[in-house]
């Protein structure tokens, strides 16, 4: 993962603590965040390849409108669809390592199994 890519993860979810939080603290933290501007907001915002005073500004209207974010305010539909893709494939390699994991499993107590049988 970039350093671009992260830098928007943590604006994204700075946002999302800010407008959705159901945890006053989590959401204060955010809102504060994103007023103070401060030299930690500037260098994510310059990760991210955004306009820190941009950014800025569309959340004091956010936080006053009350609107809440999606996925789609920070990222492009490219994406977002990469990332679905992307977790898919990972769920298909993870079912077919617990496969292989549990056919070895198997081939071993068959292996073993040999070994405690009764001989006549």
């Amino acid at each position: 993962m970039g350093n671009r890519t992260i830098a928007v993860a943590v604006l994204a979810r700075a946002a999302e603590d800010a407008c959705n939080s159901k945890e006053k603290y989590h959401k204060n933290q955010a809102i504060a965040w994103f007023n103070s501007g401060g030299e930690d907001f500037r260098f994510i915002c310059e990760l991210a390849d955004r306009n820190p005073q941009y950014v800025r500004e569309i959340m004091k209207v956010r936080l006053k409108q009350g609107l809440q974010t999606t996925l789609s305010d920070y990222y492009s539909k490219r994406e977002i669809n990469k990332r679905i893709t992307l977790d898919r494939k990972k769920e298909e390699k993870v079912k077919k390592l617990r496969y292989l994991e549990n056919g070895w499993k198997h081939a071993r107590y068959l292996k073993y199994e040999q070994f405690f049988k009764k001989r006549n």
